[in-house]
């Protein structure tokens, strides 16, 4: 059996992506990022070693969501993120999910969202709509701005 499989989320043996550090750093600023690269090139392990430089730091929780919901629907990912956190769902916004998420007294004071898979999210529901997803990220980027402010 080969101990670089790559074809897995969790192999054996990690080779240490050196980029993962400042990948993190820009996170923790409340940046954004994107790692794109072709089927087996080793982004889900990479999103996971981003995670744990993440969870290192005191007061950071990282979540890592491993891909879209079936069905792909702003609802359904809303209800995705919701069972992730650990909190009731609301199918009309994340504002009340990250509400109660960070109302807990073992709250972080700051949560990062990994998106692995993310290309998935951009399909279509219809020929003619736009991606569900588009209402799902377009509300998570809002609260992130509301909350900044």
């Amino acid at each position: 059996m080969n101990p670089y499989n790559w074809q897995s989320h969790n192999p054996r043996i990690g080779i240490p992506r050196s980029d993962a550090g400042p990948f993190a750093a820009r996170l923790r600023r409340n940046g954004s990022a994107v790692a794109m690269g072709g089927r087996g090139m080793g982004k889900s392990v990479f999103l996971g070693q981003v995670k744990a430089e993440l969870d290192g730091d005191p007061g950071t929780r990282a979540v890592l969501v491993e891909g879209p919901p079936a069905p792909l629907t702003v609802e359904a990912c809303l209800d995705s993120l919701a069972r992730t956190l650990g909190v009731p769902s609301d199918p009309y916004s994340s504002r009340p999910l990250f509400d109660e998420y960070f109302s807990r007294d073992d709250a972080p004071e700051r949560l990062v969202l990994l998106f692995d898979e993310f290309d998935r999210y951009a399909e279509k529901g219809t020929p003619s709509s736009q991606p569900p997803s588009r209402g799902f990220f377009n509300d998570l980027e809002a609260c992130s701005a509301e909350a900044a402010r």
